[in-house]
C-alpha cells in the first residue's frame, strides 16, 4: 500500500520532531537541509557530467538516492513553513499551466 503525499509529510514531521535537530533554530535546520539538497544536486551533476563526457551514467544513485532525497527535503521544508506540500504543488502546477495557456494567446 502506498502512502499519500500528506502521509509522507506527516511521517517526516514526526521523525523530525525527534531526530532532526529539534533544539536547533529553523534557520539552522534549513541550512542543514540545504547541505543535503546540495549533495543530491551533486549526484545529478555527476550523472550529467558522465553524459556530457560520453560515459554511461549510473542510474542507481539518481533513482535510489537523489530523486527520493529531493522529495524528502521538499517535505521537510514544507513542514518548517507549516504548509501542505501537496496543496502548494497543485497550486504551483496550476499556475504554470495557466501561464503556458496565456503565453500561447
Amino acid at each position: 500500500m502506498s502512502k499519500s503525499m500528506q502521509e509522507f509529510q506527516e511521517q517526516i514531521r514526526l521523525y523530525d520532531a525527534v531526530y532532526y535537530f529539534p533544539k536547533e533554530s529553523k534557520g539552522w535546520q534549513m541550512r542543514h537541509a540545504l547541505g543535503h539538497l546540495n549533495k543530491s544536486l551533486a549526484v545529478i551533476a555527476t550523472y550529467l557530467d558522465d553524459v556530457d563526457h560520453g560515459r554511461e551514467p549510473s542510474r542507481d544513485d539518481m533513482v535510489d538516492k537523489a530523486i527520493p532525497d529531493l522529495l524528502q527535503y521538499a517535505l521537510r521544508l514544507s513542514n518548517m513553513f507549516e504548509v501542505d506540500l501537496e496543496q502548494q504543488f497543485a497550486k504551483r502546477q496550476d499556475a504554470i499551466e495557466e501561464s503556458k495557456k496565456n503565453a500561447k494567446n
